[in-house]
């Protein structure tokens, strides 16, 4: 047996043998100049079209993140991802400059952003005069407002917005104010990580099979619980352009906040217990409600409770309602989904999805639009009385698009389309909208008669992107463009169908 002495000497032995700057701090060195042109060129803008289709908001993003933003702290809690710093998620795109570009004449106007901030959400107001914008900064996430026209900024709200849920803020109809997330006033410091656990962490089987998806960042612990409802808990604030901000109602995981086309009523999503360490928040319990802006609760649309053991299959969706909003082409209509087979595909149903709708004061029943043999795959409002609805049935790779009248619930709706979802050669395209206050409506003429469709226009010889013109009471499709050999143009937005301004 080697005594301690001898271990000691070889021990400090293999110190010594050591290379000499194998515990030095190396610092960040800088590539070639021919690579460092590569890593910094300039990375295509971001484009936002302004609501009257005259303006381009450019956002103008880095190259590549700097050292110190990879380098920020980074939570992982129930799916997500935040920098605890700022209260907001650490993974968002973010843009260093904005540009206002008019279409036609003018020249462009740049906005100039405070030193070492970064523009996390940029919204143009409803009449296209004014941008609000967040500043991601190293304390916080603040709430900023641009003139389009000057590019003079102010300050709306100091470094206080909950980012956590994903952007904070939205403008109200009026254009007169935003509705944001905030830090609840008042917050203490984040929970500290308990030097001896309370207890075991117990997970029970309730003795079936129960498949599911395997996702990242989820809850672990108690304490991980607690951290949660720290970052994540937020309270609604009415803040205008001029004036003093109102809070509304009582903090809360409110996950979704949508404002009613007459700026009376909010739609508040809010997550609650119990939690689960197998799926993400999406799939806790969600509360759904009617607040008015006082933040009274007017009706409790939806409760449903923890989602860990959905059907696997690809038509399958929650039981009750879902897909819960505003009608954006009416003051305050509610209209959600609700499947007819309990959410399983496997249940034999002639009829699978209904949707339904609901006014004002949101006490009586419900009324039914339509009954869907597949699974309603979206719905496009197009100004009270038009709807367009899509509906797809995976097992069996159909697809089918509806005309309804919304305002004859349960009237025969026309067949527009009906194909394999797998033949892109017989791909009709998606009808364009224009954005609205609350929400996207479909894009019509002005005197209502056509309305639009774009789409990748696959064929023998490659994509060949298209925008094709509808007549709403015919059915009947005119192609106006179609992107011809040597280029590739694809339409971005419709500016003005009468005009026939377009942005490829």
């Amino acid at each position: 047996m080697l005594s301690r002495p001898i271990v000691w000497f070889r021990g400090f032995l293999l110190i010594l043998a050591l290379p000499a700057g194998i515990c030095a701090q190396e610092r960040y060195r800088d590539p070639i100049p021919a690579i460092t042109r590569i890593l910094d060129a300039p990375v295509t803008p971001a484009v936002q079209p302004s609501n009257d289709g005259w303006k381009l908001l450019l956002l103008e993003q880095p190259g590549l993140p700097p050292i110190a933003q990879v380098a920020a702290p980074e939570l992982r809690l129930a799916g997500e991802r935040i920098n605890p710093r700022n209260n907001a998620l650490s993974r968002m795109r973010t843009y260093s400059t904005m540009v206002v570009q008019p279409i036609g004449k003018g020249d462009p106007r740049r906005i100039v952003i405070p030193w070492h901030s970064r523009v996390g959400n940029a919204l143009w107001s409803p009449d296209a005069s004014r941008i609000a914008f967040t500043l991601v900064e190293e304390g916080g996430t603040s709430l900023w407002l641009a003139d389009a026209a000057s590019g003079a900024i102010r300050m709306l709200s100091g470094p206080t917005l909950n980012g956590a849920f994903g952007p904070p803020c939205r403008w109200m109809p009026s254009g007169s104010a935003l509705l944001c997330l905030r830090v609840p006033p008042g917050r203490s410091g984040a929970p500290e990580a308990p030097t001896v656990p309370s207890g075991p962490v117990v997970q029970e089987s309730e003795g079936r099979a129960a498949a599911n998806a395997t996702y990242e960042d989820l809850l672990q612990n108690p304490h991980d619980e607690a951290l949660f409802e720290h970052y994540f808990t937020n309270q609604l604030a009415l803040i205008p352009l001029s004036g003093n901000d109102r809070l509304i109602g009582t903090p809360g995981l409110h996950s979704r906040i949508q404002v009613s086309p007459d700026g009376r009523y909010l739609l508040v999503e809010t997550v609650h217990r119990p939690f689960s360490y197998l799926v993400p928040w999406a799939r806790f319990p969600r509360r759904t409600e009617v607040w008015d802006l006082s933040g009274t609760v007017i009706k409790v649309v939806a409760d449903p409770g923890l989602q860990e053991s959905l059907p696997r299959a690809d038509d399958a969706v929650v039981p009750g309602p879902r897909a819960i909003s505003w009608r954006p082409d009416v003051p305050a209509m509610l209209t959600w989904l609700e499947a007819q087979d309990g959410g399983n595909p496997a249940t034999p149903a002639k009829i699978r999805d209904r949707v339904l709708l609901q006014e004002p004061p949101f006490t009586g029943n419900p009324v039914t639009l339509a009954n869907l043999e597949y699974r309603v795959r979206g719905i496009t409002w197009g100004g009270g009385k038009v709807a367009i609805v899509s509906e797809q049935w995976q097992k069996t790779r159909r697809a089918r698009s509806w005309m309804l009248n919304p305002r004859q619930p349960g009237g025969a709706p026309r067949l527009l389309s009906e194909r394999s979802s797998e033949d892109r050669y017989a791909d009709p395209g998606t009808f364009l909208t224009r954005a609205a206050a609350t929400g996207p409506v479909l894009l019509t003429s002005k005197d209502g008669r056509f309305a639009y469709l774009a789409g990748a226009g696959a064929s023998p010889e490659g994509d060949r992107p298209f925008l094709d013109r509808m007549e709403l009471a015919t059915g009947k499709t005119l192609r106006l463009f179609r992107s011809e050999p040597p280029f590739y143009e694809e339409i971005q937005v419709l500016l003005d169908p009468d005009l026939g301004r377009v942005l490829t």
